[in-house]
């Protein structure tokens, strides 16, 4: 329909480090803890990375909040998040959709 916005993927996927890093722009009003793990996930994210391996990758960084350390250095996770309860790191998988739509999807398109 005429006036309607599209939303469609990202192709270029041109900015995903900087979008986490500075999610409250993109994804305004959310609880601080969010954008904490936003900043957390772009210190792992990559430039040319999917949807798929953004999911992987959060679900991968919770896991490690939830233990406590990163998987793959063993060393122990610190700063703001460290210091949530797990239920705080539990309720972000629900959280990882809304995200990644913040950073992937282009709802500039016109139909």
């Amino acid at each position: 329909m005429e006036g309607e916005q599209e939303r469609s993927v990202s192709t270029s996927n041109n900015g995903i480090v900087k979008k986490l890093a500075n999610l409250q722009v993109y994804l305004p009003g959310q609880q601080r803890h969010i954008y904490e793990f936003a900043k957390f996930l772009a210190q792992r994210a990559y430039e040319n990375m999917t949807p798929n391996d953004f999911k992987l990758m959060a679900d991968l960084a919770i896991e490690d909040l939830i233990r406590g350390h990163d998987a793959n250095t063993g060393n122990p996770i610190k700063g703001p998040l460290s210091y949530y309860p797990k239920t705080i790191w539990t309720s972000l998988y629900f959280f990882v959709p809304k995200i990644s739509d913040a950073i992937f999807i282009d709802n500039n398109k016109i139909l």
